[in-house]
Order: C-alpha cells, then structure tokens, then sequence
C-alpha cells in the first residue's frame, strides 16, 4: 500500500515544483561521495575501476542506510516507518517530474520558442520519454518490490552516478568502462518489461497497441549493446512514427506520419499508462509469491 501512496504522490506533486523532489539532494550527496573516493587516490590509473567502486560503495551505502532508517523509524512508529517508506519510493520514480518536463517542451513548442530544429528536439525528447520509462519508472519499481524502498532508493544512486558521468562522456548519454556494464546489467531486465508493457500501455491510451508489438519485436535489437532499442522500439511503433538514434546511427519504427509537438504529450500519456500498468504487474506478482 505505501509504495503505491509514494508511487501516484510523486505522479501529482513532481508536477508542481522540483524542490519537491527529493532526488536533487541526494544527487549533491552522492556526488559528495564519489568526490571522496576519488580523492583517497587509490585507483588514480584506473579511473573506470574507480568510477565501479566508488558507484557499487555508493548503492551499497544508500541501501543499507534506507534499511535502517526504515528500521530505526519502525522502532518509534510504524506510522514513522511508514512515512519513510512513502518518501522513499517518492523519491526513487520519476514519473511527475519526466512528465513535466515533457510538458514545458511542448509548451515552448506551442509558443514557438523552439522552432529551429523542432523535428530533432520531438525525436529527443520522445527517445528520451520512452528511456526513462524503463530506466525512471519501471527499473525502480522492479527492484523496490524486489528489496523493498532501499533498495529502489540505492538504485537511484546508481542512476545518478550514471547520469551524471555520461554528461562528462563527451556528450554520450551512457557511462563508460565497467561502470557501464553495471548499469547496463541493472537495467537489462526492467528494459524488456517496458518493451512489453508499453504497447499495451498505448493501446488503453487510443493508439495501436498491435503495431507498437510487432516494432517492438522488430527492432528492439538494432541498437547493438544497448537496453534502450527496447523502449525506443515499442514507443515509435505505438506512436507511428520513426525515431531517429544518432549515438547508433539508426532508427526504430515506421514513419507512418509525421512527428509533431501531439507527439510529446501522447509519448506522456504512454509513460504515465506504462508505469500504471508495471505497478498493478508487480502489485500482482508479488501477491502471488506472498510478499504483501
């Protein structure tokens, strides 16, 4: 029950203010952190190893201080520990905020604020809709129902560390070296859900759930080494469009129409279905295995 509270608190509240969002602190902490490990110069030749280390210290450390903290408070109220809980799974999904982010771009659209390259800045932020489903939405929610809220909010560390590395990656989105392999390997399966939970997603939001499958298992592997061909796939054929990826110098889907601003809040929509849907899956799945 509190992870759906902390689940549809975050789809309303992370619509209205940032400063809501928990994950902005726990970016600077956690930044703090590497910033550390780093300057014990143990790894200073090997930078990847370091990048692994201090992400996997990190988790580790965020997992076991979210266990205890849910503990501790349990031992004062379970309203406490409740509370926790809720904040928590608040701050590890990202469905509010994506969603209004989303919205601001199509705003700006709408008033023309972006009309050089609008057809390249549709593309992004569609792709970027369709990734962060699997890898802000569903990846968390996987591994809270697997571990519970600690575990959701260590993998929020790694998704920050990811994050903020990949900036630092001459413009790549993915973080290099091992540090790549594990976040690759964290998401690998909550991807391939997305991939089949999307579709259905579309279809209950009026588009063609049938043609998101068949992009989906047509080009869920054209991005060679990569989870997001996955998400990407199923999104442009649930949308009828075609969704250009540079960094792989390809594309997914069929160009069925011609991408336009509705597009945005259509690929919204699909998000804030899909994550609906991977919750009242994971509700069920764990109901069966007895763990609620």
């Amino acid at each position: 029950m509190f992870i759906g509270i902390g689940f549809f608190l975050e789809m309303i509240a992370a619509n209205f203010s940032r400063s809501f969002h928990p994950a902005a602190l726990t970016a600077r902490l956690v930044k703090r952190l590497e910033a550390y490990i780093f300057s014990l110069g143990l790894f200073a030749h090997k930078e990847n190893t370091a990048r692994l280390l201090s992400a996997i210290f990190a988790v580790l450390a965020v997992c076991l201080s979210g266990w205890a903290i849910i503990r501790v408070s349990a031992l004062v109220s379970p309203f406490l520990a409740a509370a926790a809980e809720i904040l928590f799974v608040y701050a590890a999904v990202e469905t509010g905020r994506l969603g209004g982010e989303a919205r601001k771009v199509y705003q700006e659209l709408e008033e023309g604020n972006k009309k050089t390259a609008e057809g390249e800045i549709i593309n992004a932020t569609v792709g970027s809709l369709a990734i962060n489903t699997a890898e802000g939405i569903i990846a968390p929610l996987f591994y809270i129902f697997l571990g519970g809220p600690a575990l959701g909010i260590g993998y929020l560390v790694l998704r920050i560390l990811a994050s903020e590395l990949g900036r630092e990656q001459a413009g790549r989105r993915e973080p290099g070296g091992a540090a790549a392999g594990f976040y690759a390997a964290v998401n690998w399966l909550p991807s391939r859900l997305t991939g089949l939970i999307m579709p259905m997603a579309g279809a209950m939001c009026g588009k063609d759930g049938r043609k998101g499958y068949i992009v989906y298992n047509r080009d869920k592997k054209k991005l060679a080494g990569s989870n997001d061909g996955y998400p990407l796939a199923a999104m442009a054929g649930v949308l009828g469009i075609r969704l250009a990826v540079p960094r792989h110098n390809t594309s997914v889907g069929d160009p069925l129409k011609e991408p336009d601003e509705t597009d945005i809040l259509a690929a919204a929509r699909i998000m804030r279905m899909t994550a609906i849907l991977g919750l009242a899956v994971f509700y069920v799945i764990a109901l069966k295995l007895g763990k609620i």
